[in-house]
């Protein structure tokens, strides 16, 4: 009787280890797969992330940094940054 019980609190401990598993992996993608997909879009030109968002960069470019730096200013705030940190 108690080896049947032990069992069944085995299986069920099994599933329940299993279901978490299956829960944190999901969790996991949902939350890795936007941030590779930014990385490898960032060395896209801007046509070719509209005409295939999901796909390698045909032609790596370093462009949309190039632009980021000369538009945004992005070389002041970097070094406000480390100034003040």
């Amino acid at each position: 009787m108690q080896e049947d019980t032990l069992n069944i609190r085995k299986e069920q401990n099994f599933f329940t280890r299993l279901l978490v598993y299956i829960i944190f992996i999901i969790f996991t993608i949902l939350t890795i797969y936007p941030l590779i997909w930014l990385f490898y879009s960032s060395f896209k030109p801007q046509l070719e992330i509209i005409r295939d968002s999901f796909s390698l960069p045909q032609v790596p470019t370093i462009s949309n940094y190039i632009r980021a730096i000369k538009i945004g200013k992005l070389n002041i705030y970097a070094i406000n940054s480390i100034i003040y940190t």
